[in-house]
């Protein structure tokens, strides 16, 4: 904290030499200053936790069971990858399936391009029709994978 003076004072010019002079230490400042024109982002988006979260999803077998349900069902959608985005969602942010469906949006995944939130929906049917067959084969994963009698 510092006491820079009365604000009246400061506000007639002194403040605006101070500012001056503390932003030559600025990094922000100084891209901007190399930068040749003005910096403008064309889009943003998260990507960190998209590029871990699939090792975790194979070594919990998710992409195995999944992928076998699917191929053995013969449907025409990739459930495994709208299912995919809804798991890694409850961690990060969760939300209704709605909302999840526009959290996509902010994640960089190729794979996501034009999911909407009737994939979405369509992957929660189709878990729900195959539960039977996926339960059994994910609690023995998991009981393989964390050694439990």
């Amino acid at each position: 904290m510092a006491n820079l003076g009365r604000l009246e004072e400061l506000q007639s010019g002194p403040l605006d030499r101070l500012m001056e002079s503390l932003a030559k230490f600025s990094r922000e400042r100084w891209v901007m200053e190399q930068a040749p024109g003005p910096l403008r982002a064309k889009w943003a988006r998260t990507w960190g936790l998209a590029l871990v979260f699939p090792r975790l999803w194979e070594k919990a077998g998710l992409s195995a069971v999944l992928g076998g349900l699917v191929e053995a069902s013969s449907a025409q959608s990739d459930f495994e990858k709208a299912a995919f985005g809804m798991v890694l969602n409850r961690p990060l942010d969760p939300a209704s399936n709605l909302g999840t469906s526009q959290w996509l949006k902010t994640i960089y995944r190729p794979q996501w391009q034009g999911f909407n939130l009737h994939h979405l929906h369509r992957a929660l049917d189709f878990l729900a029709d195959h539960k039977d067959e996926s339960e059994p084969a994910l609690y023995a994963r998991v009981r393989d994978l964390f050694s439990l009698k």
